[in-house]
Formats: structure tokens, sequence, C-alpha cells
């Protein structure tokens, strides 16, 4: 192992050769025994698939305790909570709100470990340094999530808010890499994984109606999102932005 400097714990420690900037478990339908995860990227301004073999992992970021521990801990438990079949299904429901858009519920998930799992993600897109994520610059903010990730205070509900998206139909062999946007006066990044759309809002300065508040994590230790189709339009604009047009061009199977 090399010996360098924990972008988490600022120590120097023997690093890890090989951390996830995504986890393996929010990939596990991409991995095809015969073409590998299909990624969808930009050539030339046209939108092409690219097949690849393996995920997104870079070494020499984190050391040991903060890859396996800090961070590998709240992977192990939302893994658990939120991305495996065997979730008990009193804790699942399907809601529908007054516009007729369904959401899917999930209850009994902690607050704290869910949000710093998901800003732990948009962290290690921010240190790293592979070109799959050469859209996410953090700036300040960086130092901000790492204190928070290594302190695990989440801060509140509407600090650093985090949405999913799923979309119908279920089954997207896609991953989009991360895009910048600009919303108002502020910064929030995109990207798709496995299907589901990922949003995480950066800038304080962003003001959303009180009802998308009712998606992604929450402190009443619910974890929520909307399940979008092609046609939806109206209320989940505010939370999409640019990425409706974007779903037009994925492959399912």
């Amino acid at each position: 192992m090399e010996v360098g400097i924990c972008n988490l714990c600022e120590k120097r420690k023997e690093l890890c050769n090989k951390s996830h900037i995504i986890p393996d478990f929010m990939c596990s339908n991409l991995k095809d025994p015969k073409q590998g995860m299909v990624f969808l990227g930009k050539e030339y301004g046209k939108v092409v698939e690219k097949p690849r073999f393996t995920g997104e992992f870079e070494g020499g970021i984190l050391c040991e305790e903060c890859d396996n521990k800090i961070i590998g801990s709240n992977e192990s438990y939302v893994a658990k909570k939120i991305f495996t079949k065997a979730v008990p299904k009193d804790k699942i429901k399907i809601k529908k709100n007054k516009n007729n858009i369904k959401s899917i519920h999930i209850s009994n998930v902690n607050f704290t470990r869910t949000k710093l799992f998901y800003l732990s993600i948009l962290w290690r897109m921010s240190i790293s340094t592979r070109p799959f994520f050469y859209n996410v610059d953090l700036g300040p903010y960086e130092e901000e999530l790492r204190r928070m990730i290594l302190d695990s205070n989440p801060h509140g509900q509407k600090d650093f808010p985090v949405f999913a998206i799923v979309h119908q139909p279920p089954q997207i062999l896609i991953t989009q890499k991360p895009t910048k946007h600009r919303k108002q006066n502020g910064i929030f990044y995109s990207c798709i994984i496995e299907g589901v759309i990922y949003q995480f809002y950066v800038s304080k300065e962003i003001e959303f109606p009180s009802y998308i508040y009712e998606y992604g994590t929450s402190t009443s230790d619910e974890f929520s999102a909307p399940i979008l189709k092609p046609d939806h339009k109206g209320e989940l604009e505010e939370i999409l932005h640019q990425n409706i047009g974007y779903l037009d061009q994925l492959r399912y199977k």
C-alpha cells in the first residue's frame, strides 16, 4: 500500500489501493457478463453507449479506516435498508400525491446514516481525479462535506439535500456521468446510476417549494423517491430540471 495523506481524516497513513467512488451494490444490475456495464456519454455532441467492464474506483485517496469504517459502515447500512430485495414489505409503501404522482417510501431508514452515505458519494466524486467525475468540483463545500462525514453530522434536512427519482420502466442498464447545473443563484449536480436519477444540491441559495422535501432523505427516518414516467411534467420539473428531456435517450432492457 502507498503511504500518504488520507483525504478524509487528513492523517498520514497507508492508503487503500482501491476505493470505490460509487459503491458496487448501486451498480449490481449494470454488470452483464457479456457486455459489462453500459455507460451513457457524449461524443461529438451525440449521446453514445460505452460498454465498460468495471465501475469507477481510485487508489491513494482514503486510508483503510476511513474507507471501510467511517464511509463503509454507512454503505453497509444503506445497502441493507434500501438496496436489497430483502427489505420487509411492511417498510415499503407506494403513495400518490394530489397531482397523481406516485412515489416509493421506505420507512425505518436512519436519516443521519442515509444522508451521509449519499453525501460521501458526492464528496468522493469531487476529490476523485477520474475523468468520469471531471464535472464535479465542490470548491469550498468540499471541506464542509468532509467535516460532516468525518464527524457524522448530517446537518438539517434542507442543508445539501439529496433527491432520488426512480424512472419507469425500471430496468435501465445505463449510468450517466455527473453533470453540473445552475438553478437560480445556486448549483446542483445530477447523475444517473442504474436508471435512478440522483440530484445533489450544494448551494444554500436555492429555495424549494415545501412539497419537494417530501422526497429524498427525511428527518422522519424515511427515504422516498418519486416514480417518473417519460410523460410526467409539471410538479416534478422543479427537481428534475434538465433531466426530463434527457430520459428519452435512455436504452431500456
